[in-house]
């Protein structure tokens, strides 16, 4: 058996990372859900544990201390936060992969060049960007490390999230305007 993934989730609150942190925790990996709002994940946490006997799933409040902790570090923040965020773990991010999802108003959102800029600014860690498809609706996963592309594609299988490749960061288009396959 594969050693378990510790995964920390930075600001999940929508429903679409809600069902993400459950899947998490049902493909065998330790999530930490990290805000510095400590109420912000007690019901997700007893729902989580009372629907999966087991799962090893914790609210933390400092992002550096979590993201330090973890193998896999996953931002499902707003645009307005990267920066923020980056700082926070620009030191504790190195070889450690970094997930990207953009998000507006709640949504998932298309924006290659907040993914470019992650890569930019952490440059000893491995990003990887997940957007919707315009044409779609699936979800896509583009990354300049190949092996890090495959062990998020891999890790998403596991819960039951299904991902495309889209490619490497660096060919996303500016704007999405094509069917990605």
């Amino acid at each position: 058996m594969a050693a378990k993934k510790t995964i920390a989730i930075v600001g999940a609150t929508d429903l679409l990372n809600t069902a993400l942190e459950r899947k998490l925790a049902q493909a065998n990996c330790r999530a930490l859900l990290v805000s510095e709002d400590e109420t912000q994940f007690a019901d997700l946490l007893k729902s989580v544990s009372g629907n999966t006997p087991g799962a090893e799933i914790e609210a933390q409040h400092c992002i550096r201390e979590s993201c330090w902790e973890a193998d896999i570090i996953i931002l499902g923040i707003n645009e307005g936060l990267i920066e923020e965020t980056i700082k926070k773990i620009k030191e504790v991010a190195t070889q450690k992969i970094v997930v990207c999802l953009t998000r507006h108003e709640g949504a998932i959102t298309y924006q290659p060049g907040i993914a470019r800029a992650l890569q930019c600014s952490l440059p000893y860690s491995k990003a990887v960007y997940i957007f919707n498809a315009a044409a779609t609706g699936d979800l896509l996963v583009a990354g300049n490390d190949e092996e890090a592309v495959e062990t998020v594609i891999n890790l998403a299988d596991k819960g039951g999230i299904r991902l495309q490749k889209a490619g490497s960061l660096s060919a996303l288009p500016d704007k999405q305007n094509l069917f990605f396959t």
